[in-house]
């Protein structure tokens, strides 16, 4: 090969690159959690198998605590919502492993908390009450 056609193949190289990071410019990452899994609460606490999961009150009792979330690792980030709008989970802030502002009531299917695991406590990142 030449001089001439080492540039050649070089400026090749070059544009296919920057087509590439062209075409990644347009690209807009998203999360998708999936489907969440239903989790019921058991004395108190429930054990996470995904970043989505909705919670239910144990033995569907009209209302029920949540204090402790079990699983994850350090920079895990989890979102918590309600399995059910005829009953109530209350995530209890500072009782367990769970450290928020206060208490979230999750009372409605589209109420929401969203948690990060610094690798000793679950940290509220965000939560919205959405429910009427």
């Amino acid at each position: 090969m030449n001089v001439l056609e080492g540039l050649l193949k070089g400026l090749l190289d070059l544009t296919k690159r920057v087509n590439r990071l062209e075409a990644m410019t347009h690209y807009r990452p998203r999360w998708n959690l999936g489907t969440p899994v239903e989790l019921t609460i058991a004395a108190g606490v429930v054990t996470i198998t995904q970043s989505n999961h909705t919670i239910d009150t144990q033995g569907n009792a009209p209302a029920d605590d949540l204090d402790t979330i079990n699983g994850g690792v350090t920079g895990d980030v989890i979102f918590l919502h309600a399995a059910n709008s005829a009953r109530t989970v209350v995530i209890k802030n500072a009782t367990g492993n769970i450290l928020m502002p206060a208490d979230m009531t999750l009372d409605n299917t589209v109420d929401i908390e969203m948690l990060y695991y610094d690798g000793t406590n679950w940290n509220e990142v965000t939560g919205s009450s959405n429910g009427a």
